[in-house]
């Protein structure tokens, strides 16, 4: 036996957890920690979208707001404001941030003036992303203790890493 392998079986049935007691780490939807902004964007919107089609002008907004809301989460006194560097954040970048800075985003995109138009597709947009978040069926993703960068954690209970049985 070599200890330093790791086996991951799904079982979307729970057959095995039972054969294997010793051997099991279970993970369900209560235990599982899976952070929403770990996800790319167009994994993201399939979230939102439920497995629907998306809405292009809604995937556009999220690609322009997710960035504000991870720079928020990262310079909480920055404003709403990025500035362009070397470390550029994109929609796909996996870096923490908060949905209330998203929403917050949304929020101030449609008070100004100049988004008139786009006001309909932001609230439509603001609905799905508070649907999602307060759906129980996603709480391992919205989970308000996965703000951290718990990635290291979640792979580590997965694969039992460090080794512990």
């Amino acid at each position: 036996a070599r200890p330093d392998l790791r086996v991951l079986i799904l079982d979307p049935h729970n057959e095995f957890a039972a054969s294997l007691p010793e051997h099991c780490v279970r993970v369900d939807s209560t235990t599982l920690d899976l952070p929403f902004w770990m996800f790319k964007l167009e994994e993201f919107a399939e979230v939102l979208f439920r497995g629907r089609e998306t809405v292009p002008e809604e995937v556009d907004a999220l690609r322009d707001l997710i960035p504000a809301a991870k720079n928020l989460y990262r310079n909480p006194n920055s404003g709403t404001y990025l500035r362009r560097g070397t470390d550029t954040l994109t929609a796909d970048t996996p870096v923490p941030y908060r949905v209330v800075d998203l929403i917050k985003q949304i929020d101030e995109r449609m008070g100004l003036l100049e988004s008139k138009n786009d006001r309909p597709t932001l609230k439509s947009l603001k609905t799905r992303i508070e649907s999602a978040a307060s759906d129980p069926r996603y709480r391992f993703m919205f989970n308000s203790r996965l703000i951290e960068d718990t990635i290291h954690e979640t792979i580590g209970n997965i694969f039992r890493v460090p080794h512990h049985g």
